[in-house]
């Protein structure tokens, strides 16, 4: 139905302050289960994910925009959200289905490769990014309202040389270092890492050419301590393994 929702609303909109502001079709967890109630119609047995919001009611979501997401939003000091990634509205106004316990929650989470959000230059990086996902998504698995599956992450995770001084920038290698970190916590049910192919021109791939299809082993080395599911080839699963 969408990929990566922003500039949209979670919770009822305060319409009768700023009607010109948030307006009626634009409440993205209602919109949420509206789909999902029509998905189990046809196949009712499935999971129905639903990713986050953005920032605030921006389309480009600047950290300094006014406008918030969700009733009773924090906002905290030099740090912006990523599209998808704000979930604090569903504590309150969690995705209600026809059917129960059908809703995953799933926040994308990218780091300094992708853009260099306020957080990243904080002194106190990364130190600062495991609050920022817990209040954006990881409350939600804390609570216990619904499991949360980081539906995308991912970076360049080596490190970029800077122009100016020539010194090497390790913030995306720690970006991931301490999203792993994070990642392997009993709460959180599992995550997909973006990605596989060499062509994402933000993150890379696990994959380092098409040609060579040679794998990127440090990216291997890291992702090696998450959980993992085996996905077995067309040969293994006619053998049974």
């Amino acid at each position: 139905a969408g990929n990566e929702p922003h500039a949209t609303y979670w919770g009822p909109p305060p319409r009768a302050d700023k009607p010109n502001v948030y307006r009626d079709g634009e409440r993205w967890d209602a919109y949420a289960a509206h789909l999902g109630n029509l998905i189990h119609e046809r196949c009712p047995r499935l999971l129905i994910v639903v990713e986050g919001i953005g920032h605030c009611l921006s389309a480009s979501g600047g950290a300094d925009c006014p406008y918030a997401v969700t009733p009773q939003q924090t906002f905290v000091e030099d740090a912006a959200t990523w599209w998808g990634e704000n979930l604090q509205g569903a504590s309150t106004y969690p995705v209600v289905l026809n059917r129960p316990n059908k809703v995953v929650y799933s926040p994308h989470v990218y780091g300094p490769s992708v853009y260099m959000q306020p957080q990243f230059k904080r002194v106190a990086f990364p130190r600062n990014l495991p609050k920022l996902w817990d209040l954006n998504f990881g409350s939600i698995a804390r609570q216990k309202i619904a499991p949360v599956l980081v539906g995308e992450w991912g970076g360049k995770y080596h490190d970029a040389v800077d122009s100016k001084t020539s010194q090497a920038d390790t913030r995306d290698r720690r970006w991931h270092e301490a999203l792993v970190e994070y990642l392997t916590r009993p709460f959180i049910a599992g995550s997909f890492y973006w990605c596989l192919n060499p062509d994402s021109a933000d993150t890379g791939g696990i994959i380092w050419d098409w040609e060579s299809i040679d794998l990127d082993r440090e990216k291997i080395s890291l992702l090696a301590y998450l959980p993992s599911t085996r996905v077995p080839t067309t040969e293994q699963r006619e053998r049974g393994e």
